[in-house]
């Protein structure tokens, strides 16, 4: 049985656009590596992976795969690295054999150098291989114009950070009640609608209030009417053929926390389900692996925030999470809130690539609008904007940049206190 066409089969299946970008050729036996050719060169070209038809006419087969993704990749990747010193062991007994030490010496170290290059050892890598991934992507980028990453579902964003990149840990920070959930679910949305398999978890809400929330919003009608019952005749069809048309989306699964949710299980349910991109509603409530019985609020703050980059690195995905302003801007500032005011820890302004900040307005939008200010961007612009926030009908479109819709900015910090 062929592990490397079974892992394809398993990258195809998952139908997750960032599952492929990591994959190295030379992790592929030579027999393997026309269907690796085949999948790379369809995926460069049309942005998506060869259907079964297109599979046939390329006589390509593609072994069945019962598990996931990652538990292929950790085999193929711990296949290469057994290769890479296996090759080299019969040359290594006979320089041992005839005392070359100089030769042995540099058989060792081409075989821990293979090793730590296929298995990714302490993050190392040369110039000459990274230089050939940027022109790789590059590629990639050219024959598919716009963002290369997972859209945020608003325009602006998407265009100063080329959209949610893999291993991006981004927040979405505002206080209680000013909307968080509701916007980080339609930044899912839209990535969802755009073919992106997708992961939630949320540390507060039961399955039931996530999912009707999402068909409310998908759907058009109020969220309240759906949960009453009250559903006039129109909106209660458009609810049905939403919820149909479900089927015929991409995954998107969801995780409950019940307040008792780690770290590694987010870990755990990214590997198994493969998700594109995975939002984490409260994360601030998750439990770090590091801590200790004395460790204060922002210290385990921390861990857990450190913890999920090291997820989006490792498994090569987004995650966009959401937390909280502290309670340190005095009433009345005009201060905007900048990176030292998030949730309990300097450590999420540090390692947070890209931070969005969520804000009600004053006066007579107070209840209908937030504005939404980019308070970190890994390597782009910074940008304030206003999104409407209407329940009945949902509506959290983009409305335009804070200077084009107004001189002075009318935004209310005095709910920071």
């Amino acid at each position: 049985m062929s592990l490397g066409l079974q892992y394809l089969r398993a990258v195809v299946d998952s139908e997750s656009r960032f599952a492929f970008l990591e994959t190295k050729r030379e992790w592929f036996l030579e027999s393997e590596t026309t269907a690796f050719d085949f999948v790379y060169e369809y995926y460069r070209r049309y942005s998506n992976y060869p259907s079964e038809e297109a599979l046939g006419r390329a006589q390509i087969v593609l072994t069945a795969a019962p598990d996931t993704v990652e538990y292929y990749r950790q085999q193929l990747i711990a296949r290469a690295a057994y290769n890479a010193i296996n090759s080299r062991l019969t040359a290594l007994g006979s320089a041992m054999q005839s005392r070359d030490m100089d030769q042995a010496v540099e058989l060792l170290r081409e075989m821990l150098g293979d090793t730590y290059a296929t298995r990714g050892g302490y993050g190392i890598s040369t110039l000459q291989d990274q230089a050939q991934r940027v022109l790789s992507e590059y590629e990639l980028a050219k024959s598919d114009p716009g963002i290369q990453g997972v859209t945020m579902g608003y325009s602006v964003v998407d265009e100063v950070m080329n959209g949610a990149q893999p291993g991006d840990l981004i927040f979405l920070v505002g206080r209680p009640g000013v909307g968080k959930t509701y916007i980080m679910m339609e930044c899912m949305r839209a990535a969802w609608v755009r073919g992106h398999p997708c992961m939630l978890a949320s540390m507060e809400m039961t399955p039931t209030h996530l999912v009707r929330r999402f068909v409310s919003t998908t759907a058009g009608v109020d969220v309240n009417c759906l949960r009453r019952g009250e559903l006039s005749t129109w909106s209660q069809k458009l609810v049905y053929e939403t919820a149909e048309g479900f089927r015929n989306m991409p995954p998107l699964h969801l995780m409950v926390g019940d307040f008792r949710k780690s770290v590694k299980d987010i870990d755990s349910m990214i590997q198994e389900v493969s998700p594109d991109i995975c939002y984490i509603d409260s994360a601030y409530m998750l439990e770090p692996e590091k801590k200790g019985n004395r460790s204060a609020r922002w210290e385990l703050i921390g861990n857990v925030a450190e913890e999920l980059k090291e997820v989006a690195i490792n498994r090569g995905i987004p995650l966009v999470c959401t937390v909280q302003f502290n309670r340190e801007v005095k009433r009345g500032s005009t201060k905007d809130p900048d990176l030292e005011h998030l949730g309990g820890s300097d450590v999420l302004g540090q390692i947070g690539s890209v931070v969005l900040g969520i804000l009600w307005l004053k006066g007579q939008h107070r209840n209908t609008r937030r504005a939404v200010h980019v308070l970190k961007n890994r390597e782009g612009p910074l940008c304030k904007f206003y999104i409407n926030y209407l329940m009945s009908p949902p509506n959290f479109q983009y409305i335009g940049l804070v200077d084009e819709v107004n001189k002075t900015p009318d935004v209310d910090l005095s709910h920071m206190v």
